[in-house]
């Protein structure tokens, strides 16, 4: 099955928060195919890095997320965000 896995959804592959269960199921079946948009990859920095201004986490989660997305992010299918999407 394909899924779309937006922003929230994808930071939660990385934090552990609520609903993070869900969605490591979803991710962990070799069954599903997980599709992101391009934008995603930049607001999932800004929103780890919002996370480590804030001090939600330390600069050693940042680090260790940060690595553990960018290993990861050949793994889901990639959509481009064309002109199309904002008509």
């Amino acid at each position: 099955m394909n899924f779309f896995v937006d922003t929230s959804a994808l930071v939660k592959l990385f934090q552990e928060e609520a609903g993070s269960g869900i969605v490591e199921e979803i991710a962990n079946d070799q069954n599903n195919e997980l599709w992101i948009l391009d934008l995603s990859r930049i607001e999932f920095y800004s929103c780890i890095f919002r996370r480590y201004r804030q001090q939600e986490i330390s600069s050693n989660e940042l680090d260790i997320v940060i690595k553990a997305f960018d290993e990861q992010i050949s793994s889901f299918n990639l959509e481009l965000l064309g002109t199309c999407h904002f008509i």
